[in-house]
């Protein structure tokens, strides 16, 4: 109240963020672009929270995921499981350890596990969360005939059923197709009934209409962004559509880095630490489901009240409020 006072404000006290001492962080623009310094100020992850990948499966000796990592199990190539109903799920093996060639494109599952979970300050990236247990399932597989990694519904259906019943909290579903079915609904209606988020790729054709099983409403549908904050040319975008996170260009030059390994087929091993980079929706995926275990972590729970703090609280780069280019 003194005439010669203009004004006074607290000094307030500041701190540095946290920022990962790993070598390649600093390829990891998507990790800037999701906010995650400051996140991680408020929660790295705790180890109660349990995602599923429901994947290639996994090169479980990767330095950079090992100690984060479940048993898991491989439903590929089983050939009798048709013979009873998918949630009557009946395992291949219980060694989710990728098969796929160098020539295939390495090990997807590897790289989506360490976009959710590659521990940080040792070597290599940081995963969105440090502390968190992975269960890696082997639903896709490498074909010889297109050179490609594909899975069968039926598999990952059991995949699906299966995950559900181990107690996760999420599943991360970087797969899909143009087509879904009756059992597929059923079973993510079953994981969504047991309390667990799904998240599911929009898929990569660039097409105005999402793909199976993200297109279901029991599934949180994340599409890609590129590193300007604009949608990725290949991102399949509709009204289904519910977030986008970092998934890159066409090019891997400015794609997403993670973990990644091969499978040597001559001496049957797997070449385990390895890190490239993947564009791809496959590669949004698990950035959102990183950030819904960071939510779990941080005491939020309910698949509805972490799908609603979630859309609700996005960066809105499209029209206001949801659009089919961005989602929420």
């Amino acid at each position: 109240k003194q005439e010669n006072v203009e004004w006074v404000e607290p000094n307030y006290v500041y701190k540095a963020m946290e920022v990962p001492g790993d070598p390649y962080y600093d390829r990891q623009w998507g990790n800037i672009q999701m906010n995650l310094e400051s996140a991680w100020d408020i929660e790295k992850g705790d180890g109660s929270v349990t995602v599923a990948v429901v994947d290639s499966g996994i090169i479980p000796s990767h330095p950079d995921l090992k100690d984060n990592l479940l048993q898991g199990a491989d439903f590929v190539g089983y050939p009798d499981s048709q013979e009873t109903l998918p949630k009557d799920y009946v395992k291949t093996d219980d060694d989710p350890t990728d098969e796929t060639p160098k020539s295939a494109g390495g090990s997807h599952g590897t790289h989506v596990t360490g976009i959710i979970g590659a521990i940080s300050n040792n070597q290599g990236i940081a995963g969105v969360n440090c502390n968190i247990n992975i269960l890696p399932v082997r639903v896709l597989y490498p074909d010889e005939d297109s050179g490609m990694v594909l899975g069968n519904s039926w598999d990952i259906i059991e995949g699906i059923y299966y995950a559900a019943d181990q107690g996760v909290d999420i599943i991360n579903l970087s797969l899909g197709g143009s087509s879904g079915n009756e059992y597929y609904k059923e079973a993510l209606e079953y994981a969504y009934n047991e309390g667990v988020i799904v998240f599911a790729a929009s898929g990569n054709s660039g097409d105005s209409e999402i793909i199976y099983p993200a297109k279901y409403e029991s599934t949180v549908a994340v599409g890609s962004v590129n590193s300007n904050y604009k949608k990725s040319s290949f991102s399949n975008f509709g009204s289904d559509l519910d977030l986008v996170a970092p998934g890159g260009f066409n090019s891997n030059r400015n794609s997403i880095y993670s973990t990644w390994g091969y499978y040597n087929t001559d001496t049957e091993t797997t070449v385990s630490d390895e890190y490239d980079s993947m564009p791809g929706t496959s590669m949004a995926t698990p950035y959102a489901s990183g950030v819904a275990a960071l939510l779990i972590s941080n005491r939020v729970t309910g698949v509805e009240n972490i799908k609603e703090r979630m859309t609700s609280t996005t960066v809105d780069l499209g029209a206001e409020g949801k659009d089919e280019e961005y989602g929420y």
